[in-house]
């Protein structure tokens, strides 16, 4: 027998030994029905209604319990439902696309290409569809339409316009917006303005003007050079603003006036209502703010400061390190960044005194405790991304090295390359395993110990007389 065959032989022995060892158990023994792992593993509950399957473990993987039913083909494609909730969510290809539904409305987009909303209400169905830039459908009750841009289309509430009318874009846009209507030739060359009592032209870049007697102004010459505009306010008083960038700039309304030279970067604003003040000298680098409850003072990139009643945020060595603290009847949060390598969140509410914490030094681990008592450590985690659940969900388990935590359960874990290594205990429950060295596993008056997946020794204990 030559030393390939006996290798061959020794392989195939392994093999069936494994499969026996992994034959059918029952699962209130809270033992995996069929773990292959990571071939192969199974679980599930005696009645059934939960359950473990994984394939060639991360890439494929199937979860089921009383409030989740989940999918997993990583880093492809994932499904959820929520069951009793009506909320079913499917993530394709993450972060770029996803079809969610909540009641009667399914969300579709896979950015930045396709974006579609179906809202089923009664007998009729509605459906808003974007092929960004190409196509923009829309099937309402009395509403249906279908643009192909740029050769033509006839939209309706759409981009904050009552109606959109354009041919062979740029050469002819018609847009209406209540009683204003605007037409545009050789898009943004030429235009023309109309609504009752004013209108209004422009020749862009070099003027433009649009008035209503005793309501608004609008004005610019050699755009963007000068910019002009004043308004009536409906609520009292007038608004005025003209801006010559780089030269100087003035606002003024009843809520307050500013004044800029060499606009924008050397600014004085004042606020009548908040009574605060702004200064930027010059802007975004310096600046300065003072007022009741309020200060504000930057130097970038050494340091930035912002204190509004008993909300803060400081920046150090912009944009290294970052400090913040929220304050409301409700709740209080702080927060603490230096990144990529520090980051520490602890969020309290006050109304059942619960919190949720977490904590991250990068690359070593990060942890997190959440409200619901669940626990989670990651370490030597190679991804400095704080938790997410799209994150979690696609594409965290192919980096997962070691980790402990608690789950939903109070089941406390320590795991290596989540099943190679796993230690867990729970109340009158114990397992130790070492894959494919031993097993150790206990719940209640049982306990098994398994070597090499095929030496198993049972035991139970004796009840007192």
């Amino acid at each position: 027998m030559t030393a390939l065959r006996r290798r061959r032989n020794l392989v195939l022995i392994y093999a069936l030994a494994a499969l026996a060892a992994a034959r059918p158990v029952r699962a209130q023994d809270g033992k995996p029905e069929i773990d292959l792992w990571p071939l192969f593993y199974y679980d599930t509950t005696e009645d059934k209604t939960s359950s473990v399957t994984e394939v060639l473990w991360p890439f494929f993987e199937a979860r089921e319990d009383a409030e989740w039913k989940q999918t997993f083909v990583r880093p492809f494609w994932n499904h959820r439902i929520e069951k009793g909730k009506e909320f079913d969510d499917q993530e394709i290809l993450w972060p770029f696309g996803r079809v969610t539904k909540r009641g009667t409305t399914t969300n579709t987009h896979f950015f930045p290409f396709h974006f579609k909303t179906e809202e089923v209400k009664g007998k009729d169905k509605e459906v808003d569809d974007i092929f960004f830039p190409f196509v923009f459908k829309r099937r309402k009750k009395g509403k249906d339409y279908t643009a192909i841009f740029p050769f033509y289309g006839h939209m309706t509430e759409r981009f904050g316009r009552d109606e959109i009318i354009f041919v062979l874009w740029p050469i002819y846009t018609w847009q209406r917006t209540g009683e204003v209507t605007a037409t545009t030739i050789l898009w943004p060359f030429i235009g023309f303005s109309d609504y009752p009592g004013g209108g209004g032209f422009k020749f862009w870049p070099f003027f433009g003007l649009s008035e209503k007697k005793g309501h608004f102004k609008k004005a610019f010459a050699l755009w963007p050079l000068y910019n002009y505009r004043w308004a009536k306010l409906k609520q009292g008083g007038e608004y005025e603003s003209a801006v010559m960038p780089l030269v100087a700039a003035h606002e003024r309304s009843p809520a307050g006036e500013a004044d800029a030279v060499i606009w924008p970067f050397f600014q004085h604003k004042e606020d009548y209502k908040k009574k605060t003040t702004n200064d930027w000298f010059p802007w975004p680098i310096a600046g300065r703010g003072r007022g009741p409850g309020y200060k504000k003072d930057v130097l970038l990139p050494f340091f930035s400061s912002t204190k509004i009643g008993d909300s803060k945020d400081d920046v150090i060595a912009w944009p290294i390190a970052w400090f913040s603290e929220r304050k409301n009847a409700d709740s209080e949060y702080k927060s603490a960044r230096v990144f990529p390598f520090w980051f520490d969140v602890k969020e309290e509410w006050h109304k059942d005194q619960s919190k949720e914490t977490y904590f991250q030094l990068w690359p070593f681990f990060h942890t997190s405790k959440k409200r619901n008592g669940v626990e989670r450590t990651d370490s030597l985690s190679p991804i400095w991304l704080k938790e997410n659940g799209g994150w979690d969900r696609n594409w965290a388990p192919f980096f997962w090295i070691f980790q402990t935590g608690k789950d939903k359960n109070g089941v406390k874990y320590v795991r290596l390359r989540h099943r190679l290594y796993r230690d867990e205990s729970g109340e009158d429950y114990r397992l130790l395993q070492l894959k494919p060295f031993f097993r150790f596993w206990r719940r209640g008056d049982r306990s098994e110990l398994a070597l090499f997946s095929f030496l198993r020794f049972h035991g139970k204990k004796k009840e007192k007389e």
